[in-house]
């Protein structure tokens, strides 16, 4: 049942990418809207599981912290896979997992082992063959996705965005389990977060968003957003629970290389994203490069 329970993570975490891929495909807006129906949809899920509704001062403060860096995380990756390659998008946001292991080196004395030495250089091994061409080729990709030099750096500012977001998301959750200790409340932690994102995601959409893109997200897009959200929500819940039955070493490297091997023949699969040997080379030594850094 554990590893079943692993399997159903691994899924759950993967196919929220391959969602926002295929809002990206039926619309060409309304990402404030989509992204607050997927807070809205994973809100719903904590507030079924959740049994302990005792707020602090202190709970909210790290909540409001969380939101911050969750927000920027979930709507620059929407618009990262809208411009740049889904396999490669996912590749990179994956190695967000340095950012919380950097504040654990400086600031909390955690050693440096030599398997985050290894993993270090295959990530940067791996940053380079996937992302390399040659001066004399253009970049693979579909006849409809063929990419200008503006979209590329868009591509990379949402990538960057997206990637401190994200690991500041799992800092700050390390911060406020430490800080907290008992009282972290990881259920009602998550539900001020998502509340806060549901509502700001809401408001921008409000100010920010054509009455068109907003009706097109609602009426068209909602069972996408409300299933993206649903696993979200579930991936969350599921961290928490195989956290206490599995040692960190094997739960989230399989979460980690896994959903990567999973984006990537579906990426190939299905959306016929093109990659050259010397590309396919570079996932395969960054899914070794993230099981290292996990160690």
């Amino acid at each position: 049942m554990v590893y079943f329970l692993l399997f159903l993570t691994v899924f759950f975490c993967s196919y929220q990418n391959i969602l926002k891929k295929e809002f990206n495909k039926r619309c060409t807006g309304g990402t404030y809207t989509f992204t607050g129906m997927v807070c809205l949809a994973a809100l719903v899920v904590f507030l079924i599981i959740n049994r302990d509704f005792d707020v602090t001062l202190p709970l909210v403060i790290y909540s409001v912290a969380f939101s911050v860096a969750y927000a920027a995380a979930s709507v620059c990756m929407v618009l990262a896979i809208r411009y740049g390659s889904l396999a490669k998008t996912s590749l990179v946001i994956s190695y967000s997992l340095l950012v919380p292991a950097v504040y654990g080196i400086v600031f909390l004395g955690d050693p440096i082992s030599p398997f985050m030495i290894v993993g270090f250089v295959l990530l940067v091994i791996s940053l380079f063959l996937t992302n390399y061409v040659p001066k004399n080729s253009e970049p693979q990709a579909l006849p409809t996705e063929k990419k200008k030099k503006s979209t590329t750096v868009l591509w990379l500012i949402f990538l960057i965005i997206s990637f401190i977001g994200n690991g500041m998301c799992s800092t700050i959750q390390k911060m406020e389990q430490i800080a907290l200790g008992e009282q972290a409340q990881a259920n009602l932690f998550m539900i001020i977060a998502l509340a806060i994102n549901t509502i700001f995601m809401f408001v921008m959409a409000l100010c920010t968003e054509k009455p068109k893109e907003v009706g097109e997200v609602c009426k068209k897009i909602w069972w996408i957003a409300a299933i993206c959200g649903v696993f979200n929500g579930l991936t969350n819940y599921l961290v928490l629970v195989l956290n206490g039955k599995l040692p960190p070493s094997v739960l989230f490297p399989v979460i980690s290389a896994g959903g990567i091997v999973f984006i990537f023949l579906y990426a190939m699969i299905v959306y016929r994203e093109k990659f050259k040997p010397m590309q396919i080379v570079g996932f395969i030594l960054g899914v070794g490069s993230i099981v290292l850094l996990n160690l």
